[in-house]
């Protein structure tokens, strides 16, 4: 009986891990639904701002950004991934999980079959943050442009649009063929 439940418990901590593959002489990784089902991750992908998802690993860096659209009741979806391909689309609620289950190319494959991976989700995209840092700039400069309202707006944008990460994960995965 002991084993059994060691055994369901250790299935359910293997299908939270991601899974590497490699490809030629690519590394993908799929990564585990339930990262999108974390209680902080949920929180932002309702928010209707953008959240971000990089996933590191030595050499390289793929990045995943999903917004929800409040008035088409759908994500719009980005991948970019090691290589810099990009891919785009608008998938439903039902659709999403399996749309997120999809391997993304996260490295050129090296000797070893073992690699090192890292996600950080980040509660808004690069682009979210520099139209923020602009509009911050812009709204604070027009009123009065001394230096004082220069060093103000700095120390807001500094301390509100710093990137700091909602969760972080960090795995050592062996590669499937």
């Amino acid at each position: 009986m002991v084993s059994i439940v060691f055994a369901l418990l250790l299935a359910g901590a293997m299908s939270d891990r991601p899974a590497l593959t490699i490809a030629g002489d690519r590394v993908l990784v799929a990564l585990p639904p339930s990262i999108l089902k974390q209680k902080e991750v949920r929180a932002r992908l309702e928010s209707a701002l953008t959240t971000t998802f990089i996933v590191k690993t030595k050499d390289a860096n793929a990045r995943i950004e999903i917004r929800y659209d409040l008035w088409d009741d759908v994500y719009r979806v980005k991948r970019v991934d090691a290589a810099g391909r990009t891919s785009q689309q608008s998938v439903t609620a039902a659709q999403l999980e399996a749309w997120w289950r999809t391997p993304i190319d996260i490295a050129r494959r090296g000797g070893a079959d073992a690699i090192d991976v890292e996600l950080v989700v980040l509660p808004f995209s690069a682009a979210d943050e520099s139209d923020a840092r602009q509009w911050l700039s812009k709204s604070g400069g027009a009123r009065d442009p001394s230096a004082d309202s220069k060093s103000v707006i700095d120390a807001l944008i500094g301390t509100t649009l710093s990137a700091r990460p909602v969760v972080s994960y960090r795995w050592s995965l062996e590669a499937r063929r």
